[in-house]
């Protein structure tokens, strides 16, 4: 069975996300990061879950950046009011 930090780093390096931001984009403290990291500390469940949910947002945003990209350069308009408004934030289940 795999630790929480295996697993999350597995996922971060498949989709090329910085562990570290996905730590901030959680709102996790950096020390918890660095702890981690260094096998000071083991990775909680909640944590894990946490900043699994952050490379998740990651991955959207990332995707979002790239279609958007991706409808500039083909010459069509994107208004960031209407793209904004369909966008709606993923509240975390717990």
């Amino acid at each position: 069975m795999k630790a929480y930090l295996e697993t999350v780093q597995d996922k971060a390096r498949k989709n090329g996300i910085d562990l570290l931001e996905a730590f901030k984009i959680a709102e996790i403290p950096t020390s918890t990061y660095y702890r981690t990291i260094n096998g000071v500390t083991e990775m909680r469940f909640d944590t894990a879950c946490k900043v699994l949910d952050a490379i998740d947002e990651q991955i959207k945003r990332d995707a979002r950046v790239k279609h958007t990209k991706q409808l500039r350069e083909n010459g069509q308009v994107v208004n960031r009011r209407t793209t904004r408004k369909g966008l709606v934030a993923r509240k975390p289940q717990r």
